[in-house]
């Protein structure tokens, strides 16, 4: 779409803004992968807003309260296309389609495979929208490094409501790094 490459261009002038972009993108997949296979989905916290988390985090424990869990193995991320970007006073919003394979996989409480497989991998795609503060809603961080916080720079320990236990920020806002909101499958999403 011409459209989306113009908004890209336009959002992103310098490449390497692009590409670190594309790389915030990747690690929070992967981080957020092993999160749901670890069944640690605190772990998860920085790189998701309020209603994502809490809705990833009712399914983790539904998980763990029928006795099954759910592997993630021999992940790769494959490509990842821009497909809407969108700016407001406050945010500017954007969707990827990830494509992805890995071996998906649920085991019961007696360690039976009950859904998926564990030797075949499966390809996918998905469609992420991140969002990120603009303007007034925008705030420098001191780190772009997934593991510190955006805010301090400390090493990154938040609670459960997203607020560095350090400097007492609240780094889910998306006010200072790209932040998931939303997660729809192929047959769901619609412009």
């Amino acid at each position: 779409d011409p459209r989306i490459s113009q908004d890209m261009k336009n959002y992103f002038p310098n490449h390497s803004d692009l590409e670190y972009a594309r790389n915030r993108f990747v690690d929070i997949f992967m981080n957020l992968q092993k999160s749901w296979t670890e069944q640690r989905w605190e772990l998860a916290r920085p790189y998701e807003t309020d209603s994502l988390f809490q809705s990833h985090n009712y399914w983790i424990k539904d998980y763990q309260k029928k006795g099954e869990k759910n592997y993630l193995e021999k992940i790769n991320v494959t490509k990842i296309v821009p497909v809407f970007l969108y700016n407001d006073k406050f945010y500017t919003s954007l969707t990827v389609r990830i494509y992805a394979e890995m071996i998906d996989y649920t085991l019961n409480k007696t360690g039976k495979v009950i859904l998926g497989s564990k030797s075949k991998k499966v390809s996918f795609s998905e469609y992420w929208t991140f969002i990120k503060g603009t303007g007034s809603n925008q705030k420098p961080a001191k780190s772009h490094d997934i593991n510190l916080c955006p805010s301090c720079g400390a090493g990154l320990k938040i609670s459960m409501t997203g607020i560095c236990e350090f400097c007492g920020s609240k780094i889910t806002l998306a006010q200072f790094d790209w932040v998931l909101s939303q997660i729809e499958q192929d047959e769901e999403f619609n412009l």
